[in-house]
Parts: structure tokens; C-alpha cells; sequence
């Protein structure tokens, strides 16, 4: 693996498809290597990370900002929310999944 990179992913090529623009890629991951500065608690830490990303559509690199929302409860509250907008008037139930839960009330 590259010595100066914090985390590397060891990918096997399943496909190679040859685009009129572009190369297309299709990869399974059979490895994943961190540095241990990179980790907390044997996971890597995105914020120790400090990941540098490439967009080619604007050809800027970006970086990440803090989180902003828990996985899973906010989808499962937009999900209530839109169940909730297709059902007859009074026929609301209990068991509706709870409101989203953003990184300010975690």
C-alpha cells in the first residue's frame, strides 16, 4: 500500500467499461488499511481523517465539514413524514417512526 496515505482500500476489478468520455471501474473491496493516528476505537475517524475529495465536475478538491444528522433516524423520519402525508385524514398511528434527529440533539 502507498506508505503516505492514512487509509487505503485494496480493490478487485470485476469490470472495465470503456465509456465514449471516460473509463468506468467496477470494483469489489477485499482490503481496507488505516493508519493507526487515523483511528478511534479500531474504526477510522473521519474527522482525524480529514479526507481531501475531487469533484470533476467543478475540478476543485473539497474537504468535509462536521456531521450533520445520525444515520438511519433521519431517513426513517423523513420516511414517517411522507407516509404520514399519504394517509386519510385520521388514520394516523403510534407506532410512526420518530422525528428526525439531527447532530444538534445527539
Amino acid at each position: 500500500m502507498i506508505e503516505q496515505c492514512k487509509v487505503t482500500m485494496e480493490v478487485k476489478l470485476i469490470e472495465h467499461v470503456k465509456l465514449p468520455t471516460h473509463d468506468l471501474f467496477v470494483g469489489e473491496i477485499v482490503g481496507t488499511y488505516a493508519d493507526v493516528d487515523v483511528l478511534t476505537n479500531g474504526i477510522v475517524d473521519i474527522a482525524k481523517l480529514k479526507p481531501l475529495l475531487f469533484d470533476m465536475a467543478s475540478k476543485k478538491y473539497w474537504s468535509l465539514g462536521g456531521p450533520v444528522a445520525k444515520c438511519w433516524s433521519v431517513g426513517k423520519g423523513v420516511l414517517a413524514q411522507r407516509l404520514k402525508c399519504r394517509r386519510p385524514a385520521g388514520e394516523d398511528t403510534e407506532d410512526a417512526a420518530p422525528a428526525a434527529e439531527t447532530a444538534r440533539d445527539a
